[in-house]
């Protein structure tokens, strides 16, 4: 049974100012519902792992998580230098 998507909003929205889930609870809002909007938050906020290394890109030095890099260097250092090839493509 899914949740009405106006309670599980209200519900949201009272986690993300803070009230714990026995707070929501005793304030009388069903189980599921809680259960569901308590969810989709962590799903939302979701951060990497504490695992997950923190390391530097090679070209800018820019930190950022090892899965968002490819062969060492950064998405935006990725697309500038893709970005600049096409254009020194078009240049020839």
């Amino acid at each position: 049974m899914r949740a009405e998507a106006g309670i599980v909003k209200k519900i949201r929205m009272l986690f993300m100012q803070g009230k714990s889930q026995r707070e929501l609870w005793s304030m009388g809002f069903p189980l599921d519902a809680v259960s569901e909007a308590i969810e989709r938050c962590e799903i939302r906020t979701a951060l990497p792992s504490v695992r997950t290394q923190i390391v530097r890109c090679k070209t800018c030095r820019h930190k950022c998580y090892e899965n968002g890099l490819r062969g060492g260097v950064c998405r935006a250092c990725s697309m500038r230098a893709e970005a600049e090839r096409e254009r020194k493509g078009m240049a020839s």
